[in-house]
This record gives C-alpha cells, structure tokens and sequence, in this order.
C-alpha cells in the first residue's frame, strides 16, 4: 500500500493508504465521517506520489482493519476508446459546448 492523499468534493482532505486493482483503487483512512456522510460524496482527486487524478467514490465501508476507521473504494475514470486529447470522444458534445466535428 502506498501513502496518499484524497479530497472528495466537500469533504476535508483525507490522509491514507491507497492499493490500485485496475482502475479501481482501495483507500483506507481514519476519518470522524460516517459512513453515511461519505456516502454522500461523488467526485475528487487522489494524489499519489505527488501525481493527481480525478476519481469518483462508487462505494464506502466502515472498517476497523490496520486502525483505519473507512475503506472508500475509488474509480479511475480513463478516456473512452476513441476519445481525443481532451477525452471526449470525437462528435459528441458536451453539456454547454457546441459538438465537435468527427
């Protein structure tokens, strides 16, 4: 397991330790939230080795193991097959913007 950082959109920066499956990612931290204000939580950034990625909270435990107090289980949103640099597949549009051309 790896030290690292999460900070889930309003919530306060968490400290942890982090262990990657895929694009999954197992975080375990000591927190005073409870597992149902994480719950509550969708979307954020973990930092891992001075390097930051979004990530999107799919599920949250309570957990006792190694003194850690919340197991969040994180997924690494990658870019689709056939996206461009930004991510967005080519020809589609995002909310707000005019459609790309494919």
């Amino acid at each position: 397991m790896i030290s690292a950082f999460l900070r889930l959109e309003g919530s306060p920066q968490l400290a942890g330790v982090v262990e990657a499956e895929g694009n999954h990612l197992r975080f375990r931290t000591r927190t005073d939230m409870t597992e149902e204000e994480l719950g509550r939580l969708e979307v954020g950034e973990i930092e891992i080795d001075g390097a930051s990625e979004r990530v999107l909270l799919v599920s949250t435990q309570s957990s006792r193991e190694g003194g850690y107090t919340a197991e969040l289980t994180l997924h690494r949103p990658g870019p689709s097959p056939g996206a461009g640099p930004s991510g967005t597949k080519a020809g589609t549009a995002t909310p707000g913007k005019r459609p790309t051309a494919g």
